[in-house]
């Protein structure tokens, strides 16, 4: 019996084992210094030669675009722009890997994504350029000019400008794929253009003004953020769904694919959570202080929230599933919006004061910090070890006790651990 017992226990430790080895913590594995300052994000990531591309503002308004390879986490090129340049965040060209990156004056560059150097500049009537979109339909970029308030479009093809809209204020830009259009939000109201003919389809307006929406990839549903504190919703076809409050957004919102929710960073010091299927505010997440958009590993679907903590200089990383915080790592003063990289793994967070991006190795966050409500994923790393300890001896006891079944219960806890394991994403990426 004492033998039985024995092995039971050796059993159960080894399926407990099997159950709670899920967990790991963030590490900074580099900190890549980009020889300037005031670096921006998010990173623009270049998969067709596994880049990234960081705005830097620059030191007395000299700004760079530096390029790390993601292979060897290193800097393999500075892109100077020259002097009295502040360039804002890029958008890629999926098409031919040219990254067009706008500066506040008057000027977008494009970036060869084969050389890493400047293959054009191009001249836009006005000055305030703001974040571009791209339509991979037509091949055009839209770029936002807040003064003297216009929209300028782009035809890579040529890198010439074709045609400009006049827009009250435009902010950035964002292309929604599944009705083709470009939402461009104003302080009057949000727009849409239509990339088939490129001409304004779309305008609701609202008197406190929007910033940049995001768009539903799941059903092309849009949610812009306005000056009431709210998160407005419109369709495809651009009528009001739904009207919802969130508090004082201060960054652009996300959409998580995994889960079909909205996260939305507000100047409260936490992230709205709005649900895309009810489009009611379901969890408001507490985080310290102000955060930015998070970056999101889309394929567990958990979000990695830059937070600058409140009379502190420092920042932190936060891990968000669901609506629960996993787990939070100190990172350097001014964290911006980070990239992650689903190839190898790593998540990529640009430091503003100090130019220069921590690479962050993510495994697994199995410990629940804090939080309000449960992840909506089937990740198990919220069920308590004790409840996993107990089916463990239970299931080690019927192992020992009962041979005749023996056979169906190793096969069925061989699947319980593989669907475990599965879950664990892999430091090598996914």
């Amino acid at each position: 019996m004492r033998g039985s017992i024995v092995a039971a226990a050796a059993i159960s430790f080894a399926l407990l084992l099997s159950f709670s080895s899920v967990g790991a913590a963030l590490s900074v594995v580099s900190t890549i210094d980009l020889g300037n300052t005031g670096s921006q994000g998010p990173p623009i990531y270049n998969p067709s030669n596994r880049d990234i591309y960081v705005s830097n503002l620059g030191t007395l308004n000299a700004g760079s675009i530096s390029v790390i390879s993601t292979s060897s986490n290193m800097v393999v090129a500075n892109i100077t722009l020259g002097p009295n340049t502040e360039p804002e965040v890029g958008v890629l060209d999926t098409s031919n890997g040219n990254l067009y990156v706008p500066d506040v004056g008057d000027t977008v560059y494009v970036l060869s994504g084969t050389t890493n150097t400047i293959a054009a500049n191009i001249t836009i009537a006005g000055n305030g350029l703001e974040a571009p979109a791209f339509d991979p339909s037509n091949g055009m970029i839209y770029v936002p000019s807040l003064i003297p308030g216009t929209v300028s479009i782009i035809d890579t093809s040529n890198n010439s400008v074709i045609k400009t809209i006049d827009f009250p204020g435009p902010e950035a830009a964002v292309f929604d794929s599944s009705n083709g259009e470009v939402y461009i939000p104003t302080f009057q109201g949000i727009y849409s253009i239509a990339g088939s003919n490129n001409a304004v389809v779309g305008n609701v307006p609202l008197s406190s003004g929007v910033t940049t929406p995001v768009v539903d990839t799941a059903n092309g549903d849009v949610y812009v953020p306005t000056g009431a504190n709210s998160l407005l919703v419109l369709s495809q076809s651009n009528a009001v769904l739904a009207n919802v409050t969130v508090g004082s957004v201060r960054a652009t919102p996300l959409f998580d694919p995994i889960n079909g929710d909205v996260y939305v960073p507000t100047n409260e010091g936490s992230m709205a959570v709005v649900s895309a299927v009810s489009n009611r505010l379901i969890a408001n997440i507490s985080l310290g202080g102000t955060t930015e958009t998070p970056a999101i590993d889309s394929g567990s679907g958990e979000l990695y929230a830059t937070v600058s903590i409140s009379g502190s200089s420092q920042s932190n990383v936060t891990v968000i599933s669901g609506t629960s915080i996993l787990t939070s790592m100190a990172v350097g003063s001014g964290a911006e919006t980070g990239f992650f990289d689903a190839g190898n793994g790593d998540l990529y967070v640009p430091e503003e004061v100090a130019g220069a991006v921590s690479v962050i190795a993510v495994g697994t966050s199995s410990t629940q910090v804090s939080g309000t409500g449960s992840s909506s994923n089937s990740s198990l790393s919220n069920i308590p070890v004790s409840f996993l300890f107990m089916v463990a001896t239970v299931a080690a006891i019927i192992l020992v006790a009962a041979p005749a079944v023996r056979g169906r219960i190793r096969l069925a806890t061989t699947q319980i651990s593989r669907i475990f394991r599965a879950e664990r994403p892999s430091s090598e990426g996914t």
